[in-house]
C-alpha cells in the first residue's frame, strides 16, 4: 500500500520565512502520514529546536481511554528533509468538576444597522453551566441558564456610548471606557470609566481631564516583571484637544490599572497636532508607542475620527460604524513616523522621522516590483 503523504505545516512556515529572507528561495518538506493521523484532527503546533530541526505535533484519535491524549510527532531537519514520525501520548492534565459561571460582555450597537449607528452601550449578563472536556483540556458550555442584555444610561437618562472594555481576570468584572453626549458645545463628549459587576451594578467616574478632547488611542497593556512570566492588567488612554481647546499639540496620556484607578498622567507636547497612535508595548515597566501623522497643522479631530475599539456582535470588526470611519481616515497616506516612551509620570522622548526617508532606502528583491 502506498504511504499517504503529509505536506508539512512546518514546510509552509519555512516557505514564508525563506521568502522573506531571500526573496527567491522556496522550501517545502514532505513526510509519510500514518493511517491514524489521516483520520486525525488538526496539527497542534510547530516547534524549532536549537539545531534548526522542525517538529510538527499532530493530534490523532487514539482509543477511548480517558487518561491520555494521543499525538504523532513529525520531525524535519533544517533543510526540511523528513527525518521521522512517531506516536506520542501525554497524560491527561486534570479532570475538573462541572461548574456554573457568570459572564459579562460589553459592546456597541446590536444586530440592526440602526443600533450600530446609534453607538449605544449594551452589556450582556450571562450565567451558564460548563463541563470539562478532557480531550480539549478546557471547559465548554453545557447549558445557558440565563442571559440578559442591559442598555446603560446615565442618571440623567443619557445613553452611554462605548469605546472599549477591559475584563478583570481576577473578579471577572468589567471596566468600560465610554462617553455620553453632554449638549455642551464647549465639551460635547464627557469620557467616563464604568465599573460593572455581575449583578448589573454600575459605578461611574469621569476620566482625569477637563475640557473637550478627542479619543486618540486606548489599549490594554501587560506590565511584566523582569524575568517573570507574570503580568499585571493595565490600560492606557491618549487624548488630543479638540479645536478651540487651546494648543492642538497638548496631548494627555493616562495610565490606569484594570479597576480604573489612575496610576500615571502625563500632559505632553505631541510631535504633531494630528498624531495617530497605532501600537503600544511595555518593557521593564516603561511604555512605548508608535504613531503616524500628516503634514497638516489642524487638530486631531479635523484630520482623523475618534478612536473606538469596542466591537458590534452582529458584524465583523468593520461593523462598528465609528471604528469604520476611523479606519478609513487612518488609511490615508501619512508623512511622518513617531516613537514615544513614557516612564511613570514622565514622557522620556517623542521622535519624528519623515516616511520619505524610509522610502528612499527601500530595496526591492530580484523578481519583485515593489518593496
Amino acid at each position: 500500500m502506498k504511504n499517504k503523504l503529509l505536506k508539512s505545516g512546518a514546510g509552509l512556515l519555512m516557505l514564508f520565512m525563506a521568502t522573506v529572507v531571500s526573496g527567491q528561495t522556496i522550501k517545502e518538506g514532505v513526510g509519510p502520514l500514518s493511517n491514524k493521523a489521516a483520520k486525525g484532527f488538526t496539527m497542534q503546533g510547530t516547534t524549532f529546536d536549537e539545531n534548526g530541526q522542525v517538529n510538527v505535533l499532530y493530534k490523532i484519535k487514539g482509543d477511548k481511554k480517558k487518561d491520555e491524549l494521543f499525538y504523532e510527532l513529525y520531525s524535519f531537519d533544517k533543510d526540511l528533509k523528513f527525518l521521522e514520525g512517531k506516536s506520542v501520548k501525554e497524560p491527561k492534565v486534570e479532570t475538573m468538576p462541572d461548574r456554573t459561571m457568570q459572564g459579562l460582555r460589553a459592546w456597541v450597537g446590536g444586530l440592526s444597522s440602526f443600533d450600530v449607528l446609534s453607538m449605544k452601550l449594551k452589556v450582556l449578563i450571562k450565567r451558564e453551566n460548563q463541563k470539562w472536556d478532557y480531550k480539549k483540556q478546557k471547559y465548554v458550555t453545557d447549558k445557558v441558564i440565563s442571559e440578559e442584555v442591559v442598555k446603560l444610561k446615565t442618571e440623567a437618562g443619557r445613553n452611554y456610548l462605548g469605546v472599549a472594555e477591559y475584563k478583570n481576570e481576577e473578579t471577572d468584572n468589567l471596566t468600560v471606557l465610554a462617553y455620553y453626549e453632554t449638549g455642551d458645545k464647549k465639551n460635547p463628549k464627557q469620557y467616563v470609566l464604568l465599573n460593572i459587576d455581575h449583578d448589573g451594578g454600575v459605578k461611574e467616574k469621569n476620566i482625569e481631564v477637563t475640557g473637550a478632547y478627542s479619543m486618540v488611542f486606548c489599549e490594554e497593556i501587560s506590565e511584566e516583571a523582569p524575568g517573570k512570566n507574570v503580568g499585571k492588567q493595565d490600560f492606557v488612554v491618549v487624548l488630543a484637544p479638540k479645536t478651540g481647546n487651546g494648543d492642538a499639540t497638548k496631548y494627555v496620556y493616562l495610565h490606569y490599572d484594570i479597576k480604573g484607578t489612575l496610576k500615571n498622567k502625563v500632559e505632553f507636547t505631541s510631535p504633531s497636532s494630528n498624531m495617530l497612535i497605532n501600537s503600544v508595548d511595555v518593557k521593564n515597566g516603561e511604555v512605548f508607542m508608535s504613531a503616524l501623522s500628516t503634514k497638516s497643522k489642524e487638530a486631531y479631530e479635523e484630520v482623523f475620527k475618534d478612536y473606538a475599539s469596542i466591537g458590534n456582535p452582529g458584524a465583523n470588526d468593520d461593523g462598528n460604524f465609528q471604528l469604520a470611519k476611523y479606519n478609513k481616515a487612518a488609511s490615508e497616506e501619512m508623512d511622518f513616523l513617531h516613537l514615544l516612551k513614557f516612564s511613570g509620570n514622565k514622557m522620556i522622548f517623542a521622535t519624528t522621522a519623515p516616511i520619505s526617508d524610509f522610502k528612499a532606502k527601500k530595496q526591492i528583491a530580484v523578481g519583485e516590483k515593489s518593496g
